[in-house]
Formats: C-alpha cells, sequence, structure tokens
C-alpha cells in the first residue's frame, strides 16, 4: 500500500480538497470494480508468466519533487537539496537490500504516513470542532456532489470520477511493475488476491482522511487565505500542509517533525519501489540475456543489478526538474498516468485477452 501512496497523495489531495473541494474523493466509488477485474484478469497471467512495464521513471520524478517543494516552504532547505537527500536514500537502501528492504521499509513508511495524517485531523478537531470544519467546508462549496454534466471541459463530474477510478486502478493492479513485483512475492494466487482486496479499505482510508485534512486546513484559513495574503508565506497550494504543520503544531515539540516525516516517508516509498522496479525490468528483460549469452556469472549480473539501481536514482533525481511544468501534483499525476499508463494498460489487455494480437 505504502508504494501506492506517495507524497503526492499526502500533499495533493488536501490541496486539491482546499481549492476545489471533495469531489476527489468520488473517485472512490468505483475504484473497487478495477481492483476486482485486476485479480481475476491480469494476476493469473503474470503468475504464469510473469509481466512488466518500465514507465515509472517520469512519475518518480514528480514524487521526487513533491516533499522538496514541502520541505522548501517551511525550511530554509532548498529544493535540490532535498531532492537530492531522498534519492541518494532510496538509492542506498534500494541497492543494499533489494526487495526485502523495500518491502520492509514500506511498512514503517505507512504507519508514519497514517500516523502524520492522523495528527493532523485530530488536531484539526480539537482546535475548529468537528461539526465546525464540516459546516464550513459544506458552506463554503468544499463538500458538494459532484455535476452530472457529461462535459469534457469540466474539472470533476460523476462520469469522469467513475471512469478514472476504473480505470486507474486496473492500470495500477493490472499493468504496473512495482504492483506487480509485489504480489508476485507471495506464494500462490490466492493470497495475491487477499492481500489486493486488503487493500482497498487501507487506500480508500488513507484518502478519506487527506480529503478530511483538506477540509481542516481549509477551516482554519479561509478567513485569511495563505496563497492569497498580502504577505504571501507560500506560493503554491501544494505547500498548504507542511505550512499548517509548521504553523499549528508548531508547539508541539517533535509533532511537526513527525508529521513532515510523514510526507517525506509517502516519497521514500514510492521512490524506492520504483527505482527497484526499474532495475528489475531492466534486468530481466534487456540485459540479463544479452550477460547469459556470453557466459557471465551470477555475481556479475547482482552487480550489474545494483548498477541499473543506482543509474535510475541519479536519472530520478536529474528529470526532477519536469516537476515544475506540470502545474499542481495531483495535475501533474494524472497528466502522467493518462499519458503512460494508460497505452501500457491497453497493451497489456489486448495481449492478455485477445488471440490475434502478437509482437507485430
Amino acid at each position: 500500500m505504502a508504494s501506492y501512496l506517495s507524497a503526492i497523495a499526502v500533499l495533493g489531495v488536501p490541496a486539491e480538497v482546499y481549492m476545489f473541494g471533495i469531489h476527489i474523493l468520488y473517485f472512490y466509488v468505483s475504484y473497487p470494480i478495477g481492483v476486482v477485474i485486476a485479480s481475476y484478469v491480469c494476476l493469473p497471467v503474470f503468475f504464469k508468466s510473469g509481466g512488466c512495464t518500465a514507465y515509472e521513471m517520469l512519475y518518480m520524478a514528480v514524487v521526487l519533487y513533491a516533499p522538496a517543494l514541502a520541505l522548501s516552504a517551511v525550511t530554509n532547505v532548498s529544493i535540490w537539496t532535498s531532492v537530492i537527500s531522498v534519492g541518494a536514500v532510496c538509492m542506498f537502501y534500494c541497492t543494499l537490500g533489494g526487495m526485502k528492504a523495500v518491502l520492509w521499509t514500506d511498512l514503517f513508511q505507512a504507519m508514519l504516513m497514517f500516523i502524520g495524517i492522523f495528527a493532523i485531523v485530530i488536531k484539526g478537531f480539537s482546535d475548529i470542532g468537528f461539526s465546525e470544519v464540516f459546516r464550513i467546508g459544506y458552506e463554503e462549496d468544499r463538500i458538494a456532489v459532484p455535476t452530472l454534466s457529461p462535459s469534457l471541459t469540466e474539472r470533476y463530474t460523476v462520469w469522469n470520477l467513475l471512469i478514472q477510478g476504473c480505470i486507474y486502478s486496473l492500470m495500477t493492479f493490472g499493468a504496473n511493475q512495482i504492483q506487480i513485483q509485489r504480489l508476485l512475492t507471495l506464494k500462490n494466487i490466492s493470497r495475491s488476491r487477499m492481500a489486493l482486496y486488503l487493500s482497498i479499505p487501507l487506500n480508500v482510508l488513507f484518502y478519506i482522511l487527506a480529503c478530511v485534512a483538506g477540509l481542516v486546513i481549509y477551516a482554519h484559513f479561509y478567513k485569511c487565505d495563505p496563497l492569497t495574503a498580502s504577505n504571501k508565506p507560500i506560493s503554491a497550494a501544494d505547500q498548504l500542509l507542511p505550512f499548517y504543520i509548521i504553523k499549528v503544531l508548531g508547539g508541539y515539540p517533535g509533532l511537526p517533525g513527525l508529521c513532515i516525516c510523514g510526507v517525506f516517508a509517502a516519497a521514500l516509498s514510492t521512490v524506492s519501489s520504483g527505482l527497484n522496479s526499474l532495475s528489475a525490468v531492466t534486468m530481466q528483460d534487456l540485459v540479463r540475456p544479452f550477460l547469459e549469452s556470453r557466459g557471465y556469472s551470477e555475481k556479475t549480473m547482482a552487480f550489474t543489478a545494483k548498477a541499473l539501481t543506482l543509474f535510475y536514482g541519479v536519472l530520478c533525481i536529474l528529470m526532477t526538474v519536469l516537476g515544475t511544468v506540470f502545474g499542481n501534483l495531483i495535475q501533474a499525476a494524472q497528466i502522467i498516468w493518462a499519458m503512460c499508463g494508460g497505452p501500457v494498460l491497453a497493451i497489456f489487455l489486448l495481449g492478455m485477452l485477445t488471440t490475434r494480437t502478437n509482437e507485430k
């Protein structure tokens, strides 16, 4: 679960709710449908033959950019210092520990993510009041049902959210190496399906908490918006959550650091998973056949796999500059997944569901 939830979700969802309301939450109404389809259509194929895709590179760059943006909003640490630090840590434990290290660190990082978001929500309810948060959200149109309009130009409608939720989950669990690689580490397909189904309530719970955190932040700032204030303390909506953490939780020793750790844990889990997957895909599909044909030993192949992890880590750091051209984090994630993930899912489904499709 931690590899699926990135710093884009931790920072981007509260910012999206602050700016546009909780419409994004309706995305999860159809989300389980795609998960079930993936578990019965895609998972059996992968257990029989394995599968991979390597479009994560661009997404990893944006994920690296997200916590750097957050930290730069509340400290004097530059964006590039943060990017290089997170990238270096991920490269270090992915190179030395491999998949086992990634799985165990994901567990602890998921715990940090939940602790951080819980702290924000609980503190908000304590200061503002449970009913008051939702009253303000309702009166300010941050709690509303998406329109039924068929327009393709509106940001959120019932139709685009329902379609996106199903396709997105099918793409994530049916054609994404990060998730596929984890599901294939289990002993059999039954356990993989069980893990897949157990991830649904945890993912939905986290997104509900992230949306509530967005409402809490809005209720706190709606009379004095930091984005439009004369002194302009922050420059982007994605910096709202770390700004709120420092401003509201700053009086509690250790708590702001714990919450910021949750943001970085989300980034570390996704980036480490991506680096591991990119290395595995390149090694299995391109490098291993070449090395085996020339009689190289397993030791050489293991060293090559570690070198590939380092290579992709450096490349992701360098590509982080692209994070500035996509707009906000949620928008960046949706652009990348739609641009790259959709065609990859289509190719996978063609291969799985038709007999006439071949490499030509």
